[in-house]
């Protein structure tokens, strides 16, 4: 488990910057009607601050939606999918564990809801982050003890 979490750590160190979305000039209004950076960075930031807030929060204007958790989840997802495979078909173990952290969740209740899904969330031979992200937190929102239980709200 001290290695995973290691490995994620330095994972996210050296590739957080560019895994990271909705950087000031990514996106928003200021990138439809802009093409330099310094430029899209000020419309974003003084003309129009309240829609690409909207933006990236919505996931509209060519942004994401990711919150910072999302990605996150997302990062520690691709390290360890295939820890998180098998151990999702038993219903236990530490990377389930580390996962159910970061989302917020009891472990247990975290645990039974992948065992049960686990060939939705974590059949397919490369993660699909996006569509694991989402399919993940509708079974926690339609759970009756983790929809209460976890901080990840999506």
């Amino acid at each position: 488990m001290r290695s995973t979490l290691l490995l994620f750590l330095l994972l996210l160190t050296w590739a957080g910057p560019s895994l990271a979305s909705n950087y000031i000039d990514d996106c928003g209004f200021g990138k439809k009607i802009a093409r330099n950076e310094v430029v899209i960075g000020v419309i974003n930031i003084f003309i129009s601050p309240a829609t690409y807030a909207s933006a990236v929060t919505s996931g509209t204007s060519e942004c994401s939606g990711w919150s910072e958790i999302d990605q996150l989840l997302g990062i520690y997802i691709r390290v360890n999918y295939e820890s998180l495979q098998e151990e999702a078909s038993q219903g236990q173990g530490p990377h389930l564990e580390g996962l159910a952290r970061l989302a917020g969740c009891p472990a247990s209740g975290l645990s039974e809801l992948s065992r049960i899904h686990h060939s939705e969330l974590f059949g397919a031979s490369s993660p699909q982050i996006p569509e694991i992200l989402t399919d993940l937190h509708w079974h926690i929102q339609n759970h009756p003890k983790l929809s209460q239980g976890c901080g990840w709200k999506g």
